[in-house]
């Protein structure tokens, strides 16, 4: 579930994304809401590169991250919805410590490729076009 929050833009101005990671770190404002990114993560570098931000975290995103696939899935979606928000941006390709081609500890999910925000939208049309590959 998302949490809306108001920045003061001249936080943004410098480091937008270094600001929205840091802020994501802290974790929710609402009591409801569990923190998704794992204790001690750090951002070694954040580009853009086309519409791609290139993410590069610390180590300690992978080692100090609780498992589990829907935890993971939280855990990037938190980062790719937040990210996506910027008109700039379009995916979030995730590397650790510099590294490509790495995943969380249990390999279910991998940071092979850009993730996307996947809207509501165009899950109907993934499973409209599935069922068609049913038949």
């Amino acid at each position: 579930m998302p949490e809306g929050r108001l920045i003061d833009v001249k936080e943004l101005v410098n480091e937008p994304y270094r600001k929205l990671m840091e802020l994501l770190m802290q974790g929710p404002q609402n009591i409801g809401l569990t923190k998704t990114i794992p204790d001690g993560t750090r951002v070694n570098k954040a580009e853009v590169k086309g519409d791609t931000l290139y993410l590069d975290l610390s180590k300690e995103f992978v080692e100090n991250h609780e498992g589990g696939e829907t935890k993971e899935s939280a855990t990037i979606y938190s980062i790719v919805n937040t990210m996506t928000n910027l008109t700039e941006v379009n995916s979030v390709k995730i590397l650790i410590e510099g590294e490509e081609n790495k995943a969380f500890k249990d390999e279910k999910i991998k940071f092979d490729d850009p993730f996307v925000l996947i809207k509501e939208k165009d899950k109907e049309n993934s499973q409209d076009k599935e069922n068609l590959n049913d038949v």
